[in-house]
């Protein structure tokens, strides 16, 4: 085929995982092989993180931001198309590239146009750090007997796993703001990306990654029922594999989660 014409290709950025503690951009980049034979370009930025001593909030999603205003100003000088961006992670990589992509303002406020944030392809990540997230049942968090254990599981045995974000203990401001599916009311649907697909593994990955998944379909749906735009939304369950094999699972050519992104490379 023909060499695609300067500035372009289609640009997936990929946000590693790693607990907001640890990582580095090569977790993310071992993908870069699949992803740009489709073809595109493929960037791995790295952020500010905990290493297990601190609190990297909001510093990581700012070094995100940060990065992503830099591919927007760079990307024609590598063969990319600024407005043509796909936000991805795995895991807190997953997490923060929803703090990204669902907050236009917040991308405007960094230069970066909503409108060029074409989907955001989210593996196995939380998008809600609130106590009443990560409920097994929604329900249970409105049942006056289950609100004191849901809090309480939470503070035991939740929020230390979270305390690069959030801190020790949780401080309210840093657990709102860092919850996007909190805050997704206060968005407008039509700056939206126009795809949010969410794909989680089977019983063996962690056990908020399903019902957080469909509470983000379930929420984008009630807003695009009152707005004339909204994102489709594409919900893929890796049966087989645990919260490390969905990760796995982003570099092999044949997987459904590569043919998903393929198609919304080409239709970006």
């Amino acid at each position: 085929p023909s060499p695609p014409t300067r500035g372009s290709l289609p640009i997936v950025v990929g946000i590693h995982g790693g607990g907001w503690e640890f990582g580095y951009p090569e977790w993310a980049g071992f993908g870069a092989l699949t992803v740009c034979a489709t073809p595109a370009l493929y960037i791995t930025p790295a952020y500010a993180l905990g290493l297990g001593e601190q609190q990297a909030w909001p510093e990581s999603r700012d070094d995100l931001l940060a990065a992503l205003r830099w591919v927007v100003e760079h990307a024609k000088e590598y063969g990319g198309d600024p407005a043509r961006i796909i936000l991805t992670g795995h895991s807190a990589g997953a997490h923060l590239a929803a703090c990204l992509g669902l907050d236009p303002p917040l991308l405007r406020s960094a230069g970066v146009s909503p409108s060029a944030i074409k989907a955001l392809f989210l593996v196995s990540g939380p998008v809600g750090l609130r106590a009443q997230d990560f409920a097994p049942a929604h329900w249970l968090w409105r049942f006056w007997v289950g609100r004191p254990l849901i809090w309480w599981l939470y503070r035991k045995g939740v929020s230390p796993n979270l305390r690069a974000v959030v801190g020790s203990p949780p401080e309210p401001t840093a657990v709102l703001a860092a919850s996007p599916l909190a805050r997704l009311a206060e968005q407008d649907p039509a700056e939206l990306p126009g795809l949010v697909h969410v794909t989680y593994g089977g019983k063996r990955d962690f056990p908020f990654c399903k019902p957080q998944a469909k509470r983000l379909r379930a929420e984008l749906e009630r807003l695009g029922r009152s707005a004339t735009s909204a994102p489709r939304v594409e919900v893929l369950e890796m049966s087989e594999c645990d919260h490390f094999g969905t990760h796995w699972a982003l570099a092999e050519p044949g997987s459904e989660w590569i043919a998903a992104l393929q198609t919304a490379l080409k239709e970006s």
